[in-house]
């Protein structure tokens, strides 16, 4: 029983995220003419390493809410398997974490934002700092291991790998972009917990807060932050700026069309909308799909070829539990 819930979690917490991130590393690669097989290889790669890492993570943050845990009857990966079957777990994950850097370019900015990363996980989780407790620096150092790191180091390695570096601009409004990105998600995922960390005495940012107010601040303003951030991101991206706006704006009108909540429903409605259709579907399930058709216009062949890779690796976002995923039927919420 443990095994399965880790990979459920873990499948749930990174692969969602990996759907996305991965268009940005399919149009480095693809518009700098790496040759498919290259391409495949560093992605499988890519995988093996954000999947130890992200797993690390989760080992982490079980490690130190094993009491809390206990006290809900929530199920906890280290209540559930002996000493022996954990430790070999975690070894594993360091193994899937180190190895491909056998292969992958590695400098010492590289394995700076490994052990950042790695240290990101600990302050969050682990006492005396256990960040995930400290109101809106809980908050933020959700978005920093969850989105800012991960989306960053990804960039950086394979813009080495492309031999084609990013510009500052881009750089700054893609982390600003994660930023937004991984706060609505942990604000989301509080709001969620907020009575089980009330009743283990866990001081998350929501807890004092009117869930109200702050679901009225996600639907509007917040929002339309997300939005701005993310639409400058894809402009002052290297490649297909123009395209991806065109793209993205389509998709919030078609929707905007489509639910009529997202105009005049009730502030948790219209935020629930937001988070689940208008941001993380597009993010994680439409948005690397955008990228290989633009990518196709110039390397057909290579792209799909990625386009082949991406629907096997994240077959989960369009066909679940013996139905397809179709448009406007919504992301992972």
């Amino acid at each position: 029983m443990a095994i399965p819930l880790f990979q459920s979690r873990a499948w749930q917490g990174v692969m969602y995220k990996l759907s996305g991130l991965f268009g940005w590393l399919y149009a480095i690669l693809i518009v700098n003419q790496i040759t498919f097989l290259e391409t495949l290889g560093w992605l499988v790669l890519a995988l093996v390493v954000s999947l130890g890492l992200g797993g690390i993570g989760y080992m982490i943050n079980d490690w130190w809410d094993r009491d809390p845990d206990a006290q809900l009857g929530k199920p906890n990966i280290f209540a559930m398997l002996s000493p022996v079957q954990w430790k070999s777990l975690v070894f594993i994950l360091f193994l899937m974490s180190v190895l491909p850097w056998l292969a992958l370019p590695l400098t010492r900015w590289s394995a700076l934002l490994f052990g950042l990363q790695i240290l990101a996980y600990w302050l969050y989780a682990a006492p005396p700092f256990r960040l995930k407790e400290k109101g809106m620096a809980g908050v933020l150092a959700d978005a920093l291991y969850a989105h800012i790191l991960p989306g960053f180091f990804a960039l950086y390695t394979f813009s080495l790998i492309g031999n084609a570096p990013l510009p500052t601009s881009f750089i700054v409004l893609f982390i600003l972009w994660s930023t937004s990105y991984g706060v609505r998600n942990i604000i989301h995922h509080q709001l969620k917990d907020r009575e089980n960390d009330r009743n283990t005495g866990a001081r998350t940012w929501i807890s004092h807060r009117d869930p109200t107010a702050v679901l009225d601040a996600l639907g509007t303003w917040f929002f339309a932050l997300e939005v701005a951030l993310f639409s400058l991101t894809c402009w002052f991206a290297p490649w297909f700026g123009w395209p991806l706006l065109l793209a993205y704006f389509s998709y919030l009108i078609l929707h905007g069309l489509k639910f009529p909540e997202l105009r005049n429903g009730l502030p948790q409605e219209r935020a629930r909308l937001i988070h689940d259709r208008l941001c993380n579907e597009w993010y994680e399930r439409w948005f690397p799909l955008v990228v290989l058709v633009f990518a196709a216009l110039g390397n057909l062949s290579t792209a799909l070829g990625v386009l082949i890779f991406h629907l096997f690796v994240f077959s989960f976002m369009f066909y679940e539990d013996g139905r397809w995923k179709l448009p406007f039927v919504g992301g992972r919420g």
